[in-house]
């Protein structure tokens, strides 16, 4: 059984739904604590009512030890960043091994419960050969880089990071909507291939409920945009989601990701939770 300092495995009930959906995939996750809980700004682009109904206490998040393992982590993270990511490394090659041996494929995200650009974070330097002159040439490495063969994904508030075209290909962003977001970025993201997901209070029963016009939802003047809305509650595994046209080929079109309030969120009156009807 894999057991990290950092990521776990098991924790998190939507995760364990996606490596149990037969698609080969097993899935590693990092908490730490949401927003300014550790006494620095981890979700940048959180908004109220991603602030009042975060997921954060949810699930086992709901007992003190585990809200106090995830403080301890994030203060490591603040305290110690490179021997934070040194210790992340030595986890995912152990994940890695523990995957392998079980003819399964890692994936990992690493912002269970925070939105950290972990593409900016570079910690390891790879020198090359020595050239005919004598000369190696150093390169710094993210996360990414450092497991290129690993795939990574993670739900984000910023668009800027969604729509980023310098992301490792190993790296998928599912861009999160919340009550500040405009409706014309929702759009624009979405046309450019990229997903977003949406909370609502609920979700059609079965699967005949999909796809719908989401966004008509957010405005009722919206009508035959014809987006795909896909049932997001079903497997956590984003980079999997794909649009194919009527010939099989994929489209270069991102997906609503419906998902249905949890937690706290039930409760939300800010705008955050949207009213499916």
């Amino acid at each position: 059984m894999y057991k990290g300092k950092l990521l776990s495995i098991g924790s998190n009930p939507k995760i364990n739904k996606s490596d149990k959906a037969g698609k080969g995939y097993k899935t590693a996750i990092l908490h730490l604590s949401p927003y300014k809980l550790s006494g620095k700004n981890f979700c940048a682009n959180a908004s109220p009512g991603c602030i009042d109904g975060c997921l954060n206490v949810a699930g086992h998040g709901r007992f003190d030890s585990v809200q106090n393992a995830r403080l301890n982590k994030s203060h490591f993270f603040i305290r110690d960043k490179f021997g934070f990511m040194k210790q992340l490394s030595k986890e995912i090659e152990a994940f890695e091994k523990h995957c392998k041996k079980r003819n399964l494929k890692p994936a990992i995200r690493l912002n269970g419960t925070s939105d950290i650009p972990w593409e900016n974070i570079k910690f390891e330097v790879l020198r090359t050969k020595p050239n005919h002159q004598g000369s190696c040439v150093s390169f710094e490495l993210n996360i990414f880089q450092r497991f290129s063969n690993v795939q990574f994904y993670d739900y984000t508030k910023s668009k800027k990071r969604a729509l980023s075209k310098t992301l490792p290909e190993n790296y998928h962003l599912t861009f999160s909507r919340s009550e500040k977001t405009p409706i014309a970025d929702i759009r624009e993201i979405l046309d450019k291939g990229k997903n977003v997901a949406i909370v609502f209070d609920h979700l059609p029963v079965d699967e005949s409920g999909f796809p719908f016009e989401p966004l008509s939802l957010l405005d009722p003047s919206i009508t035959g945009a014809n987006d795909r809305a896909i049932n997001g509650d079903l497997t956590d595994l984003r980079f999997l989601d794909q649009c194919l046209d009527l010939q099989g080929n994929p489209i270069k079109k991102g997906f609503v990701v419906c998902l249905s309030a949890k937690g706290k969120a039930k409760k939300d009156k800010s705008g955050f939770v949207v009213k499916f009807n």
